[in-house]
């Protein structure tokens, strides 16, 4: 595995551009109109780290959702840079899963695997809410 990441970006018109990283591409737009905007791929980027790492902890718990989702936002000030400085992450786990296992699911992958969340600035207050059904 490399351990580089590689993307590219065009600009197509006022605030948009289009990225491709690999074989796959998508829009990147800081008017929201034709695609996402950078904050919210962010926010999407750390969903899906830790979502990926919460649901292989789990398995290898042995204690497997039977559905998991993740729900975040985030807070931003109103003055630039404007950057994330609280992000909340409501995980909805259905299944006979133990809430030991997910808080220690949830631990290991913000601690120790999550890259997108260690690459945060480490002053970004982040809660997680936990919801089993």
């Amino acid at each position: 595995m490399s351990n580089t990441v590689e993307a590219s970006l065009v600009w197509k018109a006022e605030q948009s551009f289009e990225a491709t990283s690999g074989a796959r591409g998508m829009i990147v737009d800081g008017e929201q109109t034709a695609g996402w905007s950078p904050m919210q791929h962010l926010l999407v980027a750390l969903g899906g780290c830790m979502g990926i790492d919460i649901a292989d902890i789990l398995m290898k718990m042995r204690t497997p959702p039977t559905r998991l989702g993740l729900e975040l936002v985030g807070e931003r000030p109103e003055d630039p840079p404007r950057r994330f400085n609280r992000i909340t992450l409501l995980l909805k786990v259905e299944g006979d899963v133990p809430l030991k296992n997910v808080d220690r699911a949830v631990e290991l992958s913000r601690d120790r695997y999550c890259s997108v969340w260690r690459t945060f600035s480490q002053d970004t207050e982040f809660n997680v809410d936990i919801e089993i059904s």
